[in-house]
């Protein structure tokens, strides 16, 4: 038989497999992906991004997460996203990309592997290629199926532990089975699941050095198989005694397999009634391989669970103590936060620009088994007990939060100094007349997220270019106070330097990509630019990782504008440059802009909230400019919420 080509194994690989630009575009896609989604290869190639592909919601998160992680760190692994059919239903998938980069270090392309997130049964393939091999009766396969098909169903460890132990007993009738992970620190195999009398000590943790079946097969990555009692004596003589007083005739131990070494062992024990073939030992094989990779998996999974945690966490301190004014207020919020979710008990302690004692909160964690001290930067310490010693993996947890923590308390400190300049600065940053011209009439809107502090990162702007072409922006830089609002600032003057020179929106965003690059607090800014030409309702304009703009016709559909879009400010470096798209905003047509407060909240999925915003300004395309405005964010962000909003909206006369 002929082997089949390079690209026809790639076509028919059994996952989604996409080659695209560092922008996106999609230069190669396999049969099996244009099967799933229901295109044809010419509908995608040179004409759509793989962003393009995904979700409302996804397309954000690709934007604002996904691409500059994968800038980062060059490939991303196992993220849960929803491809859009060509029908408009939708496919859950997992997705992991690996960023390809030329001699000189540029990216130069995507590689972007995508599997079917409700179909779990791809581990089927190589059992029934087993049952081939080994020409056992359907009905034993049908049981190793199921038993592989929950291999890739479990959720946790203690599930994959459960299916490999049981799969000794109901597979291969295994009178007894044993399963070790590699603590990999300690050099040692631990017992985790067993259906075993044997409870010697080596046995639960045996030493990866030792001389032990099980250490064996994790150290060679392959089987060991301890045929008959006088073959133990011989070659393992620590367990002969118990294999002997277990009754086990045959032990076969069999490593799970990971990328770079075993992760552990599995030992399957057997009486002397129960001979083991070359087909089972090819089963046992292929069964541990698989289970080694969902071991993998599983702990990739709880590692990155792990990770988001405490990311969410540190998000969550550095806000919680944000909506609190003064240092006692955030101190009491910190303790609330930390106890009990994180120790027993907490204490903070905080001293003056002298180091003289300013203010404690908490309760002194003294008869504590566990202490653990954490400076507060220069503004005091941080004091944990706990019942339990604490890990050394939550060590660096801890000290984030007391980082955290201590941005917050100095925050805290200069506030009121900074309150009184934000409020000058915030103002003169968003003063100016719009242009005046009969032909277009413009409405902003904004409102801090924080009561007593208004300056933050969201800002408009709105200029003339010229006689006929008026220039329409509004962005968000990262943060919130001085530091953000400072880079605000060059942000928004460098764009109108940048516009004046003539740079049309892809080019003055990626022109922009430079200046942003040379100062920290800039990076990761989005922002929406667009051009309108007064005389033909031409409308070009380009988004840097920004909400899509919102244009509503004159007959009143409204309509979310996901051309032209491309990563945050100073996160990807285009070998083309930046897209842009272009529309027409006919007379009478409306155009809004809007930073994530509108639309974005704690509780509600982001989707939602953009089909509830072009529900609203359809519904309302004849109100007047500036109550729509209002009204929009009444509907959308409410009176209370915690995050700055900017809208920017311009009317089309004529």
């Amino acid at each position: 038989m002929t082997a089949a080509p390079p690209e026809e194994l790639y076509d028919g690989a059994p996952c989604g497999l996409v080659s695209s630009r560092p922008d996106g575009t999609i230069e190669v896609v396999n049969r099996t992906l244009l099967g799933w989604l229901g295109y044809d290869r010419a509908d995608l190639v040179g004409r759509r991004t793989f962003q393009s592909l995904l979700s409302t919601g996804g397309r954000i998160y690709y934007e604002t997460h996904y691409s500059p992680l994968l800038l980062m760190q060059d490939e991303i692994s196992e993220i849960a996203v929803d491809l859009q059919r060509r029908d408009g239903s939708r496919l859950p998938a997992l997705v992991s990309s690996a960023l390809r980069r030329d001699d000189a270090g540029s990216p130069l392309r995507i590689d972007t592997t995508v599997y079917g997130a409700s179909s779990r049964r791809g581990y089927e393939r190589e059992l029934l290629a087993a049952r081939q091999q080994a020409e056992r009766s359907t009905s034993r396969l049908g049981l190793l199926q199921a038993l592989v098909a929950d291999l890739a169903g479990a959720t946790d460890r203690d599930e994959l532990i459960e299916v490999v132990v049981r799969a000794g007993r109901e597979a291969f009738g295994a009178r007894g089975s044993m399963l070790w992970l590699l603590d990999r620190p300690a050099r040692e195999l631990v017992r985790l699941g067993s259906v075993s009398p044997a409870n010697d000590p080596l046995m639960r943790r045996s030493p990866l050095d030792a001389d032990l079946p099980q250490s064996v097969a994790v150290r060679t990555n392959d089987l060991v198989v301890v045929s008959s009692q006088e073959d133990a004596d011989a070659r393992f003589p620590l367990i002969a005694g118990m294999m002997r007083d277990a009754g086990r005739h045959t032990l076969v131990f069999a490593p799970l397999a990971g990328d770079d070494g075993a992760l552990g062992a599995v030992a399957f024990g057997f009486s002397a009634d129960r001979a083991v073939d070359a087909a089972d030992l090819a089963l046992l094989r292929t069964l541990c391989r698989q289970a080694g990779q969902a071991f993998l998996r599983a702990a990739l999974y709880e590692e990155n669970v792990a990770s988001r945690r405490r990311a969410d966490f540190l998000a969550l301190v550095s806000r919680r103590l944000d909506e609190r004014a003064g240092l006692r207020d955030r101190a009491e919020a910190l303790i609330g936060l930390l106890v009990p979710a994180v120790a027993e008990q907490a204490a903070v302690t905080l001293v003056d620009e002298a180091g003289e004692p300013l203010l404690r909160a908490g309760e002194p964690p003294d008869g504590a088994r566990t202490r653990v001290t954490l400076p507060l930067r220069a503004l005091g310490s941080l004091t944990l007990g706990f019942t339990a010693p604490v890990p050394p993996g939550t060590l660096q947890h801890l000290t984030e939060i007391a980082d955290t923590a201590g941005l917050a308390f100095e925050n805290a400190r200069l506030y009121d100094r900074e309150r009184d300049n934000a409020r000058v600065l915030q103002r003169g940053l968003l003063a100016g007349d719009p242009p005046d011209d009969p032909r277009i009439a413009v409405a902003t809107f904004y409102r801090s997220g924080v009561d007593d502090l208004e300056v933050g990162g969201d800002w408009y702007d709105a200029f003339a270019i010229g006689a006929d072409t008026v220039a329409l922006v509004i962005g968000d830089v990262v943060g919130r106070g001085i530091a953000a609002a400072s880079a605000m600032g060059q942000v928004r003057s460098a764009i109108r330097a940048l516009a004046a020179s003539g740079a049309r929106p892809g080019a003055l965003l990626d022109r922009l990509d430079r200046f942003v690059d040379r100062f920290e607090a800039g990076r990761m800014a989005t922002v929406a630019y667009a051009e309108l030409d007064l005389q033909s309702g031409e409308l070009r304009y380009a988004c840097a990782g920004h909400l899509p703009p919102l244009l509503i016709s004159p007959d009143g559909k409204a309509v979310l504008l996901w051309e032209g879009r491309s990563a945050p400010l100073a996160t990807l470096t285009y070998a083309g440059g930046r897209d842009e798209a272009v529309t027409t905003m006919s007379a009478g047509s409306r155009l809004l802009l809007y930073t994530d407060g509108l639309v974005e909240t704690r509780s509600g999925k982001l989707d939602d909230a953009l089909a509830r915003l072009v529900a609203l300004a359809a519904d309302r395309s004849v109100s007047d400019l500036d109550a729509l405005l209002t009204q929009l964010v009444a509907e959308l962000a409410g009176s209370s919420h915690a995050d700055d909003v900017c809208l920017l909206g311009v009317d089309r006369l004529g």
